[in-house]
């Protein structure tokens, strides 16, 4: 490869994925044979297993996400908080015992109406075995107040009312 040379994306993925050669016929019934052997297998798997692979697949999204340059609306911390509580399989009033949290702060939560606490970050935390660290949750909802502060257009309008700038070139 050349230096300073752009590799495309079909480039890179032929390169590290092996082509199949196989009839659209033949790669369905490969498919339809794939999907029978990890359907059975996730039928063999204990619950605490499966339990596990469920919160390994969201500390996955939530790295993801924490990393990423991007932000998106949809991965809030209620997001995530919905995630962790479906992973679990637990209704919102057995998961708010559980953690020592009333139903309405729950809620409120869920419905992006409250931010939580360091309290409640900490109980996460615990709750999940340390599978999922209270840095996490707390990487999530700083993220989110990121994407708020640098679109709340009408806050920095009004802001900018009230300063004077230097007169100095910007950085």
């Amino acid at each position: 490869m050349k230096k300073g040379r752009i590799i495309t994306d079909k480039e890179l993925a032929e390169a590290h994925v092996f082509p199949h050669n196989l009839s659209d016929t033949e790669k369905g019934k490969a498919d339809k044979e794939l999907w029978e052997i990890r359907k059975k297998r996730l039928q063999e798997m204990t619950s605490e297993k499966l339990l596990l692979a469920q919160l390994m697949s969201l500390k996955f999204r939530m790295s993801q996400y924490i990393s990423s340059n991007i932000y998106d609306n949809k991965y809030s911390f209620s997001y995530f908080l919905k995630e962790y509580i479906n992973s679990l399989n637990k209704n919102k009033r057995d998961f708010s015992e559980e953690i020592s949290l009333h139903n309405t702060q729950l809620s409120r939560l869920l419905h992006d109406k409250e931010e939580p606490n360091n309290n409640i970050l900490i109980r996460l935390d615990i709750h999940s075995n340390n599978s999922i660290p209270a840095l996490y949750w707390l990487r999530v909802v700083e993220k989110q107040k990121e994407l708020e502060l640098m679109s709340d257009k009408n806050l920095w309008d009004s802001e900018t009312k009230k300063v004077k700038k230097l007169k100095f070139v910007r950085l």
